[in-house]
């Protein structure tokens, strides 16, 4: 059964301001410049420095950034991805499509003996190949009870420059129960559960 308490779970390094947070906590990380978005991947750092799993998600345009960013860290990517360590993936169209194309993937680098996997992403909504705002919505709602069950933290990361105001207060607020902005991390009083969030 999930802890609802964050700090019932165990404590993992963040790589991100000095902190930690707990197994199972899924985080809107918020940027606004380029220097903020490379700060982020100090989370796949300290992970990959000891036994876990990376894994990057979104558009092909963002997983190229995003990996520019793990080689900017001083990782051979290409040699990270051969050797399982370090792994990519896409949305799918629906909220539905997407959950069981991730429960998938978690299966599998799990079943390879990976003992904990750091998932980070970026919103790309309004883009092409991201899910339309409503299942983008719902999917956040349902990654923040799914996570609760796993060996992990997931990091989505939100452009305050490029998202709009409802996509930041929907997806990110309403659907992650912490949040990450410069050096501070903070249970989220604006967070729905995923029961709230599909009724409503």
């Amino acid at each position: 059964m999930a802890h609802l308490d964050r700090k019932a779970r165990d404590e993992v390094e963040l790589g991100i301001a000095d902190d930690a947070v707990f197994a199972g906590d899924h985080i809107a990380f918020f940027y606004e410049t380029d220097e903020e978005f490379q700060r982020a991947f100090g989370f796949l750092d300290v992970g990959l420095r000891g036994a876990d799993h990376a894994l990057v998600f979104g558009i092909p345009e963002d997983i190229d950034r995003m990996l520019a960013a793990v080689r900017a860290l001083g990782w051979d990517t290409d040699r990270l991805i051969a050797t399982g360590r370090l792994s990519v993936l896409e949305p799918a169209d629906t909220c539905e499509a997407t959950v069981e194309r991730v429960s998938r993937h978690f299966e599998k680098v799990l079943a390879t003996g990976a003992p904990f996997i750091r998932f980070i992403g970026n919103a790309a909504v309004g883009r092409d190949g991201w899910p339309a705002e409503e299942e983008f919505y719902k999917l956040e709602a349902t990654v923040s009870e799914a996570t609760l069950n796993l060996p992990c933290v997931a990091i989505c990361m939100f452009d305050l420059r490029a998202q709009s105001a409802q996509t930041i207060m929907k997806a990110a607020f309403e659907g992650h129960p912490v949040t990450l902005h410069r050096n501070c991390i903070r249970e989220n009083p604006f967070y729905v559960p995923r029961a709230e969030a599909v009724a409503g």
